[in-house]
């Protein structure tokens, strides 16, 4: 049938609207899926980009060293390799768990699981001895690698072990100085981007500087040699005089600086595995004990501050018992009268209770804590114990008098030590 040419016209331009519309939606399809990602998700396309062709590079630190007062090294860090497998990349992981057991003396089976894994990445061993590094190296094994790393290194052995601590595997501060001043010592990592070639290489990493300085550095004042001494002869007197333990301190009476802090049983940091959680403790700052009657010189010091006490003074010491209620004090031998000297010389509990008693307790307990006891030194060390000093309110008759000749308190060796110094200067 034939069309007339007004429907003919009207047909095209029916089918050319419809074709322009198609194109029309398509165009805008394909503008609005632009925008989407030009704009819309530009910072995502952007960062995977990046991802494709810069790669980030993390340094370590290098730990800061601990120093002793003169300058000598006390705690250094040194760089070992540590062994890692890709387990997808070994061709026959028997035949390389047999040729590494013996190096690094790990059974057999166990390896040889590990090197089974189905992950990408395993450590087999953190921080090699250099002489198992090289012996690894010889073997040139496809899927076995090498990693630097820090190792902690504690060239003196125990010379003041619990004093500096030690740090763990991944040579973040564990126990001593090393724990309590972690922030500064361990640093921060550095961060670059660097930029990858074609089969993920990179480019040569020209801005990252070839040696990462120290991070900060810590210098104590132990003196090594007086540190040395005061060990050894620490060691003879436990030994000798049959003991579990021991601590010694040693300041410098005009600064107060520490110049040796010792403690028996002795620990190596470098082998801190090997040693109980009592061997890392050091005794001179977290030990509470009763001072006993090198607290009498407190007590008398107070008696004569208050003008209770002269130094010409006589006291009577009860010919060796005195009681206090239903309490018995005892001297190691009976005493008459006494001077004042010779109560500290002969060391009487009964006068130096009577000293202490003739306080009232809020005085004689505000004394005390002058002098140091009941709360930390602040020697800038590690865990330092407050001690224990009984509330005055709490104060029984008896642990008025037992206080006066150190029993009732703990206090630490290093608040004795320091309370002493005060006498010293």
């Amino acid at each position: 049938m034939n069309h007339s040419p007004h429907f003919q016209l009207y047909s095209f331009k029916t089918r050319l609207l419809t074709v322009l519309a198609f194109f029309g939606i398509c165009f805008l399809a394909v503008l609005g899926r632009v925008f989407f990602l030009q704009i819309l998700k530009a910072d995502y396309y952007i960062q995977k980009a990046k991802s494709q062709h810069e790669r980030t590079v993390t340094l370590e630190p290098h730990r800061g060293r601990i120093l002793d007062k003169n300058g000598r090294i006390l705690a250094v860090s040194i760089q070992l390799k540590s062994l890692f497998a890709k387990p997808t990349q070994i061709e026959s992981p028997a035949q390389a768990a047999r040729l590494l057991t013996p190096i690094l003396k790990i059974p057999y089976h166990k390896l040889l699981n590990d090197l089974k894994s189905k992950r990408n990445f395993i450590w087999i061993k953190r921080k090699l001895p250099p002489e198992q590094a090289k012996l690894v190296q010889k073997l040139s094994l496809n899927g076995i690698g090498f990693i630097e790393e820090f190792r902690r290194f504690y060239p003196n052995g125990n010379l003041a072990g619990q004093l500096i601590g030690y740090s763990g595997i991944d040579t973040q501060g564990l126990e001593g100085i090393e724990s309590k001043y972690e922030p500064l010592l361990a640093g921060k990592p550095a961060v670059y981007v660097v930029e990858k070639e074609g089969m993920f290489r990179t480019v040569p990493l020209s801005n990252i500087p070839k040696k990462i300085p120290d991070q900060y550095s810590i210098q104590l004042t132990i003196d090594s040699t007086i540190q040395h001494f005061a060990e050894k002869a620490l060691r003879e007197g436990v030994v000798k005089s049959q003991a579990d333990r021991g601590t010694v301190v040693a300041l410098h009476s005009k600064t107060g600086a520490i110049l040796a802090m010792a403690s028996y049983p002795e620990f190596d940091p470098n082998r801190y595995q090997n040693y109980s959680r009592a061997h890392h403790l050091n005794q001179a700052v977290t030990l509470g004990y009763e001072p006993g009657s090198t607290f009498k010189m407190i007590t008398i010091a107070a008696g004569l501050s208050e003008g209770l006490i002269s130094p010409d003074q006589e006291f009577f010491c009860e010919n060796g018992e005195y009681k206090i209620g239903i309490n018995l004090i005892r001297d190691s031998s009976p005493h008459g009268v006494m001077t004042l000297q010779q109560v500290l010389k002969k060391s009487s509990n009964i006068c130096a209770a009577k000293i202490g008693m003739s306080m009232p307790p809020t005085r004689f307990h505000e004394y005390i804590m002058r002098f140091g006891f009941g709360r930390r030194p602040n020697s800038g060390i590690a865990a330092e114990a407050t001690g224990r000093v009984i509330s005055p309110k709490n104060w029984q008759t008896i642990d008025h008098a037992n206080i006066s000749f150190g029993q009732a308190i703990l206090v630490s060796p290093l608040q004795m030590v320091s309370a002493a110094n005060v006498f010293a200067n």
